[in-house]
């Protein structure tokens, strides 16, 4: 895949983790965690820009990268929560903030 991109000027970053019966699935989210933080923390010392990373994953790759970012997107709204003073267990803080889903 890098040697694909590579030519179009793209940095590829290819992390692992450890499967089962290694670990569970909670060392499997920290090491995927682990590895997205050591991206944005390095990417740039390999030419990489960190305003332009995109995840990418496969399978159950795929799914523990999701569960990684729902977890940092919680994160960010629990530590911006306390700020602004909003009881996070009430969604309804939210709701004036983001735009209605569409429906099918």
């Amino acid at each position: 895949l890098g040697r694909a991109l590579a030519p179009f000027g793209i940095l590829v970053i290819v992390p692992d983790y450890r499967n089962f019966p290694a670990v569970n699935i909670s060392q499997m989210v920290d090491d995927v965690d682990k590895s997205i933080d050591w991206v944005f923390n390095n990417v740039e010392e390999y030419g990489g820009d960190k305003e332009k990373i995109i995840l990418v994953g496969q399978s159950a790759g795929a799914h523990i990268g999701g569960v990684v970012v729902a977890r940092k997107v919680r994160d960010w709204i629990r530590m911006k929560s306390v700020g602004l003073g909003w009881d996070i267990q009430n969604c309804n803080h939210f709701s004036n903030e983001l735009p209605p889903l569409a429906s099918t």
